[in-house]
């Protein structure tokens, strides 16, 4: 496990040469072929949003063509317009595979089921069960798909799968923000003073009154405004009415318009800092991806600690 630990950043050529092990696996599986980009994030994890923007710049690189994004708000939608048979499903990657967050876990295995020819890619995840008979339920969907690939984005997940799942079926692959390398900016000259970034969510660890983040840490809802809940709440009332093209159309250009300007609202304000402490695992890469030195720590369950040791241990200091 990792309590705290200085994060000494490799250079962005290291970061690329982790995302193109991304590039390696799955560019072959999409390469000039049509995609539908699934439970896209409709909502304000800003770290989910650096996953789907890096995801869009990786769909772009491949040549792939999206023929849509569906976030889990449209799963009545699918149920009645199926997509074609010969289109590769793309599920978002993240941190909410498993009990924890069982919206997107059920919308997911309502699209394995629901789509038993099509091939499906789930995009690099951490895998979490609170229960792991909840494990066994929806390792058994997994398995009777027949061509289903679930990329774990640290080692223990990949181990946790292998329990119940065909290693034909899974992979391990690092966090889709990487696609987002070569676009960032670096840290400014002028940035001062440690950001302490901590979650207030259900992945909240034990804090420790001594902390000096205890009282006023930030997180990501912190740099959300008042229009922006104005800009979700429409987008979300025209993705819940996806039944008219143009009206999905409209909701999906409005939620990527918004997620561009909460992710360089996000950018600026961690290039006020020259240290970012954080318990949120996208503190750890939004620093990586600006140059920021971090201190990363622990959520609840570990997330961080098995990621950092899966693709950054040999920077451990």
């Amino acid at each position: 496990m990792v309590n705290s630990h200085i994060f000494f950043l490799p250079e962005k050529k290291i970061l690329i040469n982790r995302y193109n092990l991304i590039k390696e696996k799955i560019y072959p599986l999409i390469n000039n072929r049509n995609i539908a980009h699934l439970d896209v994030p409709c909502y304000f994890n800003i770290g989910d949003l650096l996953i789907d923007a890096g995801t869009t710049q990786f769909i772009k690189e491949s040549h792939a063509h999206c023929i849509g994004r569906y976030s889990a708000l449209e799963s009545r939608h699918l149920k009645q317009h199926a997509l074609p048979v010969n289109t590769t499903l793309l599920l978002q990657g993240g941190g909410n595979f498993g009990d924890l967050y069982p919206i997107h876990q059920k919308f997911r295995c309502e699209i394995i089921q629901q789509y038993p020819e099509n091939p499906i890619i789930i995009l690099p995840q951490s895998i979490h069960y609170q229960e792991h008979s909840n494990f066994i339920i929806d390792a058994n969907i997994i398995n009777q798909h027949r061509d289903i690939l679930i990329c774990a984005r640290d080692q223990v997940s990949f181990d946790y799968l292998s329990k119940e799942i065909s290693s034909d079926k899974i992979c391990l692959l690092p966090d889709m923000a990487l696609g987002l390398t070569a676009a960032m900016p670096t840290k400014k000259k002028d940035s001062n003073g440690t950001l302490f970034f901590r979650r207030r969510d259900k992945e909240i660890p034990l804090l420790n009154s001594e902390d000096p983040s205890f009282k006023d840490g930030f997180d990501w809802d912190d740099i959300i405004t008042y229009k922006n809940e104005r800009q979700l709440k429409r987008c979300r009332r025209a993705l819940k009415k996806s039944n008219f093209r143009i009206i999905h159309k409209y909701g999906h250009f409005t939620h990527q318009k918004l997620r561009d300007e909460l992710i360089q609202n996000a950018i600026q304000h961690f290039q006020k800092f020259s240290l970012v402490d954080s318990n949120r695992l996208h503190g750890l890469i939004l620093g990586q991806l600006l140059q920021i030195p971090t201190i990363i720590r622990d959520n609840s369950y570990g997330k961080n600690s098995n990621y950092f040791n899966t693709w950054h241990n040999e920077w451990n200091k």
